[in-house]
């Protein structure tokens, strides 16, 4: 059956003459197969990214597993943790063991898998890019006086104003390459031209700070850090480390990172998802859980040994205290 907007351009065309009447058609027509190819395409790239497919957060904690999981699993390289059956990274040897293209699937299979239930999930900021999940559920809602670190922020500050609107959290955001003094851009929000590495050090992209060092400066060593957010370009791996091992994670509660790996026309090797798995398994080890996963659409890069992947991750975790 036609909806309503339809019977009505149909309407209009069949009040034109007989020579308009052909034209009106011609294009009704052109538009029509325009949308059955944009359908076809948005299928075929869901498809062709595994099959992903989320779960009612509100619901069962299970996800259907993906393409690259059900291959793994066939091959008993899958492991679970008991608990809570979240997906576990394989011992090192065992990944070594692994083909590149199993490696390959079972890495994008993790990053969009989730680890624990948050039941309140809002997104903070624009809807799309440059906005950022945030778990609402009683034990990981910023409450007052909550404190936000936001590192990457080009020129959207969505996320932040969100974040300070929304819970009157005291905001930093960090990002060398903005060509902005250090000021308070409004009530409990600052910026500062400053980047987040795994060492302190002045670079050709501007200063750069370990996340301890940052607290040390701003005097916030002894406040827990409510909402840690990094959009860093390809730095969050070596950075992800050295806050694990110099301690400054011990007091965060919440991490919003996009992942960033491989390039257009350019191939992951096998050593480097190793390297990537490594991080994610230290993050496990800390306590922290995934509870929301999404992929950056705006670009897909095809692989010659396995599915076409998204090079950019948005990953959200939430840590449990005692």
């Amino acid at each position: 059956m036609m909806n309503a907007p339809a019977w009505i351009f149909v309407d209009v065309i069949m009040r034109m003459p007989m020579m308009k009447q052909t034209t009106g058609f011609i294009f009704l027509g052109m538009a029509i197969f325009i949308v059955v190819l944009v359908l076809k395409s948005r299928y075929t790239l869901n498809v062709s990214l595994g099959d992903h497919v989320e779960r009612d957060v509100t619901n069962d904690r299970k996800l259907i597993p993906s393409a690259g999981v059900l291959e793994a699993m066939s091959q008993n390289k899958i492991h679970y943790d008991e608990t809570d059956d979240s997906i576990l990274i394989p011992p090192e040897d065992e990944l070594k063991t692994m083909s590149p293209k199993e490696i390959h699937n079972f890495y994008h299979s993790y990053v969009n898998s989730h680890q624990i239930l948050c039941r309140q999930q809002v997104r903070v900021g624009h809807i799309r890019d440059g906005g950022w999940d945030v778990c609402e559920d009683e034990k990981y809602r910023p409450k007052m006086p909550c404190l936000v670190y936001s590192f990457g922020i080009s020129t959207d500050f969505s996320f932040d104003d969100g974040i300070a609107a929304r819970y009157g959290c005291e905001v930093h955001s960090f990002d060398p390459t903005v060509k902005q003094p250090d000021h308070q851009r409004g009530k409990n929000m600052w910026f500062h031209p400053i980047g987040i590495a795994s060492v302190t050090n002045q670079t050709r992209r501007g200063p750069m700070m370990t996340l301890r060092d940052l607290r040390k400066k701003f005097n916030h060593t002894n406040r827990k850090i409510d909402i840690l957010k990094m959009d860093i370009e390809r730095m969050e791996w070596s950075t992800i480390p050295e806050l694990l091992t110099g301690g400054a994670l011990a007091d965060v509660h919440q991490l919003a990172i996009e992942f960033h790996i491989g390039r257009v026309k350019v191939e992951v090797g096998k050593e480097k998802y190793l390297e990537h798995l490594s991080v994610f398994q230290q993050l496990y080890d800390a306590g922290y859980r995934i509870f929301q996963s999404k992929m950056n659409i705006n670009q897909l890069v095809t692989s010659k040994i396995a599915r076409p992947f998204v090079p950019c991750q948005e990953m959200f975790f939430i840590r449990e205290f005692t």
